[in-house]
């Protein structure tokens, strides 16, 4: 099992941190609350999820964060380093009273410098066009650049540009 702790923190009170064992219940409740905008639809048993997190551990270029506000778990985003670049998942508001404050755009920035700081690999995500995150992933640098059917392929571009 490798070490993959990390914290990483913005302003009024947030941060991000890679998960740890303690967060699987929610990582797996807010997934299951949101399952219909994700592609794997299924709904997630504890076992799967230990699985995963199994699986997880062992990936060395695999982060999945836990957005916190004033050490409270409000949501988790994740990104891992695919062959042909970073390949951002699982981006979920978990505690939706938290809605409307920036606070995970303002994490999302944080996962993305992450990223970007670790290697310049190209930052790409995967959304199904029912997702109503797309807008919200243009507000925060991405867009769309190719059409796969049922979901956009997007691409951040204003990494590009010179901001995270």
């Amino acid at each position: 099992m490798q070490d993959k702790s990390l914290r990483f923190s913005g302003q009024q009170g947030l941060e991000i941190r890679t998960i740890a064992l303690a967060d699987l219940e929610n990582l797996r409740a807010w997934k299951n609350t949101h399952r219909m905008f994700f592609f794997h639809q299924e709904e997630i048993q504890p076992i799967q999820q230990e699985r995963w997190f199994a699986g997880y551990v062992q990936r060395s270029d695999d982060y999945m964060f836990i957005v916190e506000v004033e050490g409270r778990a409000v949501g988790c985003m994740g990104i891992r380093l695919l062959t042909d670049g970073w390949d951002v998942y699982n981006v979920i508001l978990g505690l939706t009273e938290y809605a409307g404050r920036g606070l995970m755009s303002r994490a999302f920035q944080l996962m993305l410098r992450f990223a970007r700081e670790r290697n310049h690999h190209p930052i790409n995500l995967n959304v199904l066009k029912h997702n109503p995150a797309i807008g919200w992933y243009q507000k925060n640098g991405f867009q769309i650049t190719n059409d796969g059917g049922a979901h956009f392929v997007m691409l951040h571009v204003a990494a590009q540009a010179g901001s995270p």
